[in-house]
């Protein structure tokens, strides 16, 4: 009985390792880690909900305070065609069958090239390999994407603390 309860309770927990971890950056901000490239920020009065994404997958690094939340990203395409597809609200406005709604979801992800390659925020989210971001949680105002040199300026522009600093990050 020992074995049995032992190999069900090992699974269990293998079995949720895989879940998304939300934590609170406070004022209703939250970093979703999905894993597998797709963490990002977002806003919500909820935790369990989605009001609004603010840095877009994928998240490398954060650190926050009372005022701020300092990110770096490495834009994910793959990740930012699924967060364009799943918020586009033909998958959702009328009832279709498999057939229908799989071509509908092939339709979309076909746009969302187009979209990534012309629209203005996209373009300036892939500008860069890695972008920087700064968030200020008293507004809920975002600043960026920027090259390092570009965010370094404005950390110090908005008098960002000088303790406040972004982890380490590989590459």
């Amino acid at each position: 009985m020992i074995n049995k309860t032992f190999f069900f309770v090992f699974f269990f927990i293998i079995s949720c390792g895989d879940s998304d971890l939300i934590l609170s950056l406070g004022n209703n901000f939250f970093y979703n880690g999905e894993g597998r490239g797709a963490n990002y920020i977002f806003y919500s009065k909820k935790k369990n909900a989605f009001d609004k994404v603010y840095i877009l997958p994928s998240v490398l690094g954060y650190n926050y305070n009372k005022k701020y939340i300092l990110v770096i990203q490495k834009p994910s395409r793959l990740a930012i065609k699924h967060h364009i597809l799943y918020n586009d609200t033909r998958l959702s406005e009328k009832k279709m069958d498999v057939k229908e709604y799989n071509k509908l979801r092939k339709e979309i992800l076909i746009e969302t090239d187009s979209i990534i390659k012309t629209d203005l925020k996209y373009k300036k989210i892939f500008a860069n390999e890695i972008n920087y971001w700064i968030i200020n949680k008293e507004t809920a105002k975002l600043f960026g994407p920027y090259s390092k040199e570009e965010y370094l300026k404005k950390k110090q522009e908005l008098g960002v603390s000088k303790k406040l600093k972004l982890p380490n990050i590989k590459k």
